[in-house]
């Protein structure tokens, strides 16, 4: 509504006239109306007279069915065309208002009143879907760390140089109790599971849909649960400086996307434009 060229490019859709010529039908109504009068005076007036003068009723009858037939059918035709008459008549004055109400909201839509917008939506029949959510595709289980991230609005750094990763490493030894020192023996890459974790947390991406280039999914979800529980992750986050660099944890929606279609009410000219917004920004 706030760009004016797509408003009265929508306006404009609506604004066609229904097809046909105004004149012929008003022509073609006059022209039923003295046909239906000439066979009602005929039907109910000179039938009769035709009975007593003796016209046989069998003959009679059959041209009388005839004759309703033909009456039903111009009674029809003259409906057909008092409609659409109707219907060009109230398409004027839809035209017109809708077009009063375009004026209004390209000359300031801030400035329209509430029930001026709404009656150009109800014009124009705009109608905001919501699209199917689809199965969810998380666990259930809570994610303290990626929370954690939203709670402090701590960045997820980029991935670690090979300097940063050594930094890492030297913090966690130091910082892990003497025990835990296996935890640094691993078949897997710790420094690949490392990066698995901080995209997981930039894409949302649910464990179970983490692609395994960085590796089996179950020792990396292990790994990155011991760090949390022992309180090492804010101090990894830390020695990379993710409170000045980085990007946020990823958010999961909370509304579906929704399509805005354009439809003009019945009796103005019918075109549909449906555009997907995100709820996000359409919010």
């Amino acid at each position: 509504m706030k760009d004016k060229d797509q408003l009265w490019a929508r306006v404009a859709e609506c604004l066609s006239s229904p097809q046909g010529d105004k004149e012929k039908y008003e022509k073609r109504v006059r022209v039923l109306a003295d046909d239906i009068a000439v066979r009602e005076d005929l039907i109910h007036r000179q039938v009769p007279a035709y009975l007593a003068a003796g016209i046989d009723p069998l003959v009679l009858t059959a041209g009388l069915k005839a004759m309703e037939q033909e009456l039903e059918e111009c009674r029809r035709q003259k409906e057909f065309a008092e409609q659409w008459l109707q219907a060009q008549t109230d398409h004027q004055w839809q035209a017109g208002k809708l077009a009063a109400l375009a004026s209004d909201a390209s000359e300031g839509l801030d400035s329209m009143t509430p029930d001026g917008r709404k009656e150009l939506c109800d014009f124009l029949n705009v109608r905001v879907t919501p699209r199917a959510m689809g199965k969810a595709s998380r666990s259930g289980i809570r994610c303290e760390v990626r929370e954690w991230h939203h709670e402090t609005g701590t960045l997820v750094p980029p991935d670690p140089t090979g300097e940063e990763w050594e930094a890492v490493l030297a913090m966690l030894r130091r910082f892990l109790p003497e025990k835990s020192k296996k935890h640094f023996i691993s078949k897997y890459d710790i420094r690949v599971q490392f990066s698995g974790m901080l995209h997981r947390l930039r894409s949302g991406l649910p464990w179970g849909e983490m692609p395994l280039i960085w590796g089996p999914i179950n020792p990396m979800r292990e790994r990155q649960r011991f760090w949390w529980k022992r309180g090492a992750w804010p101090e990894i986050m830390a020695v990379l400086g993710a409170d000045r660099r980085g990007v946020e944890a990823y958010r999961h929606s909370v509304l579906p996307q929704l399509t805005v279609t354009v439809q003009p009410r019945e009796g103005l000219s019918v075109q549909v434009c449906s555009d997907a917004l995100d709820a996000s920004a359409a919010l």
